[in-house]
């Protein structure tokens, strides 16, 4: 036979086929969805830092404050005052100090805590929208101290935004929801005033 006159046998051109292209395809498609899912994860720790950071900012206010009022705060015996925050209100259970206070001339000691726990309160209702304030000072005994504990409803990651939101605004920080889907943080401040 001569080699015109055999047939030249097709040759597989190199190259990827349809199917390796889909696959290849399909494997970056899911390593893109996991890192979507990092960075959606990332935001949302990032949320939450930032609102512990912000609720420490007020709390070292208030200890400030509790500072600045040592007439009141150091001077009166066993105290313990609760603060609520719900959207748009502020609760104080103690009578004397749950009007905002106002003075034209001078302010006693009273009328300035009670306004500094309104301000506090009012601040802390712009971080988070359900959280409890309780201080709770012992003056009996040297030295005197002041606790500052900051409870709220922060959601877990990977809850969105829009479910959170709901949840947190229509519960009380004290009757927190049982489901996994918020969790509880507390901030504790040591003061001496």
């Amino acid at each position: 036979m001569s080699p015109s006159c055999i047939a030249a046998a097709p040759r597989r051109r190199a190259g990827f086929s349809l199917v390796e292209v889909l696959v290849a395809l399909v494997v970056i498609a899911v390593g893109m969805l996991g890192i979507a899912k990092m960075h959606a994860l990332a935001l949302a720790g990032t949320g939450a830092a930032g609102t512990r950071s912000l609720i420490a900012i007020e709390a070292a206010g208030l200890a400030t404050s509790l500072h600045a009022n040592r007439d009141y705060w150091a001077t009166t015996g066993q105290l313990v005052t609760n603060i609520w925050v719900s959207p748009g209100l502020v609760n104080i259970d103690v009578p004397a100090l749950a009007t905002v206070q106002t003075c034209t001339a001078s302010c006693t000691s009273t009328q300035m805590a009670g306004f500094d726990l309104q301000s506090f309160g009012a601040a802390l209702s712009q971080i988070v929208p359900a959280a409890n304030a309780n201080i709770s000072c012992q003056n009996a005994v040297p030295p005197q101290s002041c606790t500052i504990t900051i409870t709220w409803l922060e959601n877990i990651a990977g809850m969105s935004a829009a479910a959170s939101s709901t949840v947190i605004s229509s519960a009380a920080v004290s009757t927190a929801p049982s489901s996994n889907l918020l969790q509880q943080p507390q901030y504790i401040l040591y003061v001496e005033p």
